[in-house]
């Protein structure tokens, strides 16, 4: 049984690892395309920090978990990051 858990625990990094190589090529993509204004490195942090948490938590994320990261900035200016 213990082994089955383990075995699911690695399915699930494989694939949060495989969606997030594709989140990555995504940005980039845009970024050559011109698709999108280009976004400047706390957006980027921002937009990584979020797909970790939706890969970690499995729930939903509340704006007031990404502004309360204190490590990225301000609330103030978190907000206006993901506002925009």
């Amino acid at each position: 049984m213990e082994k089955l858990a383990k075995t699911k625990q690695i399915l699930q990094k494989s694939i949060a690892l495989s969606a997030y190589i594709r989140f990555l090529n995504s940005i980039d993509v845009i970024d050559v395309t011109g698709g999108w204004k280009k976004l400047d490195p706390l957006e980027e942090a921002l937009l990584n920090k979020l797909f970790l948490m939706t890969t970690i938590q499995n729930e939903p994320i509340l704006v007031g978990d990404l502004i309360s990261i204190s490590t990225l900035g301000s609330q103030a200016t978190l907000h206006g990051r993901v506002k925009s």
